[in-house]
């Protein structure tokens, strides 16, 4: 896939990041289908026992939200098992580098970060009580004439092609999103919702943090750009050895000047697939 960009558009539009999330809600134990069979799966649910299980990221307000809305979701739908969790191990191999866990965060040392917008609270959260007070959303970052930012969105929902219980899996989402006591719950644990019903109701359980609320306000009224389908290409973004890698090193311990850098991004993001 080619995307045209020119070396004057991209320097206007120098400075946007951002990151991909992804929730998946899977079919339980059983002979795995391929997607072809899963298509032709009937679309009303089935019955008996189902067993399924679901992944999703984020701090401990997230985890809180969504294991509460599986516990509602289970009440409701007595013959269905929702199996969560996130990954401990995650936290325990990377959490050197996780901002808000940092000490140097939680002690006031860290002056900002960039982030989602549903990522405010946890890191408002982490700071110290003497620190706490302090946490303010701050202003997009203006580069030149031109607003340089893209949305996105933080957090989405899928059913993976090899699910046993696909109208159940959907049953869990719609819940999740849209249904009234879904919604309540999960407030905006994950971004203010996409779904007009969820985010009523969302606001009637006063449900949404002020903070993620103003954050988004900011980044809507800010933003230019939709999400670029190449930005997030392994070869650009993998850790370690991905072009934006390159580039975070060569200025942090190369001391090269920003032409340079610009050079090195700009090769990377047209071996990717842009036309520059």
């Amino acid at each position: 896939m080619s995307k045209l960009i020119t070396r004057h558009q991209f320097l206007k539009a120098a400075g946007a990041a951002g990151a991909a999330g992804l929730l998946a809600a899977c079919g339980g134990s059983g002979t795995s289908t391929t997607a072809a069979s899963s298509a032709a799966v009937s679309t009303a649910p089935a019955g008996g026992e189902v067993s399924l299980s679901m992944s999703w990221w984020g701090g401990e307000s997230r985890h809180e939200a969504y294991q509460k809305a599986i516990a509602a979701f289970m009440e409701e739908h007595g013959n269905i098992t929702v199996n969560p969790m996130p990954l401990p191990d995650y936290y325990g191999i990377n959490g050197e580098n996780l901002v808000y866990q940092s000490a140097e965060w939680i002690t006031g040392k860290v002056a900002g970060f960039f982030e989602w917008d549903s990522s405010a609270p946890k890191y408002k959260e982490a700071l110290d009580e003497e620190n706490r007070d302090g946490f303010t959303v701050g202003d997009e970052i203006k580069f030149g004439d031109h607003n340089g930012g893209f949305t996105k969105l933080s957090q989405g929902m899928a059913i993976t092609q090899t699910c046993q219980h696909p109208v159940e899996a959907a049953m869990l989402i719609n819940f999740i999103l849209n249904e009234e006591a879904g919604a309540s719950i999960m407030g905006s644990a994950c971004g203010l919702p996409a779904s007009k019903s969820g985010l009523a109701y969302a606001e009637a359980a006063g449900a949404i943090d002020p903070i993620v609320e103003e954050a988004n306000a900011k980044i809507m009224a800010f933003c230019e750009f939709r999400p670029d389908p190449l930005f997030e290409d392994d070869f650009l973004k993998s850790p370690g050895t991905g072009v934006y890698q390159q580039v975070f090193d060569t200025m942090d311990y190369d001391n090269a000047p920003s032409s340079d850098l610009v050079e090195l991004l700009l090769d990377g993001m047209q071996a990717a697939g842009y036309t520059v």
